[in-house]
């Protein structure tokens, strides 16, 4: 990364004409354009004096020394890199220039660059990104994969050196789509005292660019581990490294696992650009700092005129004090960096000397910024200029730069503009040809007249200059506010179309228009409709007949104040019609039980012909002009549909029987056949008929293991909770007797899942699966909400002594079933006969459960 140069972002006041009453004037820009100086040259800023407001409380491992490494080490070294969130983002940037000093010509060779994590808790940790990216811009063999920013030809070099600013730009673009999923990613686990890593291989003289966002989870409970959650002496710690290409990255660790392999700062670096940033306040000017930053703003194109907003700027252009030379009255408050220290700044007489860390340009950090916009309005960027104006000639990379936006936190509006002088080339050759500093590019176009927000999310990407700015700007000239609507109607509000073109002088087609007053407002309106089904309607109000019904035709404002609505009608010609069938050709009913409908469908579908309905014998059954039919005496009888003129008819054949005994049922439930059972349910058999020992149909169908009859009941309603004569219930037998169908049969019944056998000591369908030990079973009723912690108790015993199922599964050396249990809210201080589960499993030598339930939290 690069020293930076304080931005002049300044722009001049202009608006935009939008309606037709006003001289008309094209929008001047597109994204892209370069924007002429002097419409930004006088621009106010927005940043200036304000203070960022920080969100979350996340720390920074930063790595930008020894920017260039030239042996083998570790780059940046934090022992304890955990926030108070727990959330910590990492970025390292690093240009290999390892030497090989093995020949007699020493050579620079390919490296392996990353980085290192250190788990030293007593527990195995899963470590998580929530957004990361990373890459090289040179492969093991010399191929370039980013070559827009080569360095210009230099009289006397003949090596082609890249800057490593698009590769920077790549990783920031890659970030910004990463986290916008939202989502944790597993990176590695690290059991406790080992370490993982991340790396990347690259070839010599070759870039290695890498941030993320990182959480550290319990591998056991999952729980984020926080700062405050360690015990004292644990730690996470992270160290970056540069290692030959080939080289065991394990062994590597173990020989550098020492301070004095924290390499030095290069002899020209003259910032501490490495170490970790916590969150909090500052030292020096009590204002919180941190990674995430954001800020509204409101700005109005038609009032505001050019506006910016500076970020990323040079740690000594945020000196406060206006007599200091360096003094930049456009940045925020507290846009640096300023609670950084690097533990390993370097080695004196053999131990570690801590130093203060710096962040020229608070790389790493990230820009929220929520617009309130109101009128048509352009975001650009503004590259970096100068620090100094006068001083000697500017870095050459500057004449070259890139930056990265995203809008809206969508990856299809990431934006990577490039800011490249067009006499690059003679940077060395031929200077004063080149072009003063400081353009402007138009990243997105916005060109809503309403007042709407928008999110620009902005990061100074590594090896990038700053401060650059933001802004803002009308997107027209002589833009002017829209004039308000006062009146805003449809005409005609009511319409009536005939499908097909048959009818007197009637059409398929007709066209709405909208009167708006007055007449100097804006016209653009959004035409819809509530049933294309039936109409459409064209964006300038011509519809279309489809289908014949009623629908509401809507034209609404572009700004969605003004709505107004018509009424349409669509008819057709008659159409006769040819068949009519019905959806049954037989019904079994019991005598005054419960009705049955038939259906009767005309074809062809667009025939506009009424059903009659008719009974042959209505001392048997009767029908409605609904189709319903009721069973009155024991027989047959044919119900008919019919058109009007009686010309197409259809019948069902109607068999009303005398209603079945309960008796007879549960005698077929036992030794009839499945069709007998099943023609008995039909005809209106009562499903919640119990023998003389209080057995359901439900609970003799489930012991006979007969899952056809138990869901033929289950649909006819029968109890899913009925207990029998032993207060079991059917989820309890189910459990018990280890048949998974049946139990996700009854849960689909919604059969309750903690209800009580008190003839049992409070027994469950939980309690059942575990003492059979029915893995499966148990993790069906905990994965459906079944309570873990109520007990049962055996004859003779407080109910406070009796068994939990996390007790009893411990006493049986379950170790899968305990594992489900506490993950399902086992309460492990719960005690049988004053035994918890931890002293069961201590006192019985079980000490994978006593691990387990140590770290659930059991305390003894």
């Amino acid at each position: 990364m690069k020293s930076l140069r304080t931005v002049v972002a300044l722009i001049t006041s202009f608006s935009l004409f939008l309606f037709s009453f006003l001289p008309f004037a094209e929008a001047r820009w597109k994204e892209g354009d370069i924007l002429p100086r002097d419409t930004y040259s006088s621009a106010q800023s927005l940043s200036g004096g304000q203070v960022l407001s920080i969100e979350g409380d996340k720390n920074l491992f930063f790595s930008n020394a020894p920017e260039m490494p030239t042996t083998p080490g570790i780059l940046a070294r934090a022992d304890n890199v955990l926030s108070i969130s727990g959330e910590v983002r990492i970025l390292y940037s690093h240009f290999n220039m390892l030497i090989d000093y093995s020949s007699n010509k020493p050579v620079n060779v390919p490296a392996q660059i990353g980085l290192f994590f250190l788990n030293n808790t007593s527990r195995s940790v899963d470590i998580y990104h929530k957004g990361l990216a990373k890459g090289i811009n040179k492969t093991v063999d010399g191929q370039m994969l980013y070559k827009e920013d080569l360095a210009p030809p230099r009289p006397g070099l003949e090596l082609n050196l890249y800057y490593g600013t698009e590769l920077g730009n790549k990783v920031v673009s890659d970030f910004f789509a990463s986290s916008t999923r939202g989502q944790e990613s597993l990176v590695t686990s690290v059991a406790a005292g080992e370490i993982g890593w991340i790396s990347d291989n690259v070839g010599p003289h070759g870039w290695v660019i890498a941030m993320g966002d990182f959480v550290f989870r319990d591998s056991h409970t999952k729980e984020i581990i926080r700062r405050d959650s360690l015990a004292p002496g644990e730690a996470i710690g992270l160290r970056s490294f540069i290692a030959h290409n080939s080289y065991d990255l394990k062994k590597f660790f173990q020989e550098k696992n020492h301070a004095e392999a924290v390499l030095a700062l290069g002899a020209g670096e003259h910032l501490h650009m490495r170490g970790l940033f916590v969150g909090g306040k500052s030292v020096d000017l009590g204002l919180e700092e941190g990674v995430s930053r954001r800020k509204t703003f409101a700005y109005d194109s038609y009032e505001d005129g050019p506006q910016s907003i500076t970020i990323g700027a040079h740690y000594r252009a945020q000196r406060f004090e206006e007599h200091r030379d360096v003094h930049d009255p456009k940045v925020f408050k507290n846009e640096l960096l300023r609670n950084g220290i690097d533990e390993f700044g370097y080695i004196k007489e053999g131990q570690q000397v801590a130093t203060k860390a710096i962040n020229n340009g608070s790389y790493g950090t990230d820009y929220e910024f929520t617009l309130e916009l109101t009128g048509p309005t352009v975001i650009a960027l503004q590259e970096a200029e100068p620090l100094h104006p006068d001083d000697n000639k500017p870095f050459v990379d500057m004449y070259n730069q890139f930056l990265t936006v995203m809008l809206d936190k969508e990856t299809s509006k990431i934006r990577t503009l490039r800011f490249k002088d067009p006499n690059y080339h003679l940077y060395y050759s031929n200077f004063d040809r080149l072009e003063p500093l400081g353009k402007a590019k138009v990243a997105y176009v916005l060109d809503d007249v309403s007042t709407r927000s928008h999110t620009l999310t902005v990061m100074l990407p590594p090896n990038s200059y700053g401060p650059f700015n933001v802004l803002l700007l009308p997107l027209s000239e002589n833009q002017q506010r829209p004039v308000s609507i006062s009146s805003f109607n449809v005409v005609p509000d009511q319409v009536s179309l005939l499908l097909d073109g048959v009818g007197r002088g009637q059409q398929t087609s007709t066209k709405l228009s909208v009167e708006i007053m007055p007449k100097e407002a804006p016209a653009k309106v959004i035409w819809s409709s509530n049933r294309p089904d039936i109409v459409t309607v064209s964006s300038d109000g011509q519809l279309q007949a489809h289908a014949v019904g009623e629908a509401i035709i809507t034209v609404t404002s572009e700004d969605g104040k003004h709505k107004s609505t018509a009424q349409v009608s669509v008819h057709s010609r008659v159409v006769p019609a040819e068949s009519i069938y019905l959806n049954r050709e037989r019904l079994q009913l019991t005598v005054d039980d419960e009705t049955q409908q038939l259906i009767a469908s005309i074809l062809p579908e667009e025939a506009q012909e009424k059903v009659y309905w008719s009974s042959s014998d209505e001392k048997i059954a009767t029908v409605d002009q609904n189709g319903y039919v009721r069973g009155h005496a024991i027989g047959q009888a044919t119900i008919t549909a019919a058109t009007a003129d009686r010309a197409l008819q259809a019948s069902a054949l109607v068999f009303v029987n005398s209603p079945v005994r309960d008796i007879d049922f549960l005698k077929v439930l036992e030794t009839g056949s499945y069709d007998e059972f099943l023609s008995m349910v039909e005809r209106g058999a009562n499903v919640n008929a119990k023998d003389s020992q209080g057995n359901s149909a439900l609970f003799k169908s489930l012991m006979q293991k007969d899952l056809r009859k138990v869901k033929v009941l289950l649909a006819y309603g029968a109890y899913p909770n009925e207990k029998n004569s032993e207060s079991m219930t059917p989820l309890m037998m189910a459990a018990q007797m280890n048949q998974k169908d049946m139990v996700r049969e009854l849960l689909a019944s919604q059969a309750d899942l903690n209800i009580k056998n008190e003839k049992m000591g409070e027994w469950t369908a939980l309690f059942s699966a575990v003492w059979a030990g029915h893995h499966e079973i148990a993790y069906l009723l905990l994965e459906a909400g079944a309570d873990p912690n109520i007990r049962y108790y055996e004859a003779g015993k407080r109910k406070q002594d009796g068994w939990t199922p996390l007790n009893w599964a411990v006493s049986r050396n379950d170790v899968e079933l305990t594992q489900a249990l506490l993950a399902h809210g086992a309460d492990t201080s719960l005690r049988t006969d004053g035994w918890t589960p931890l002293m069961n499993a201590s006192w019985y030598g079980r000490m994978e459960l006593a691990t387990l339930l140590l770290q659930a939290g059991a305390k003894e």
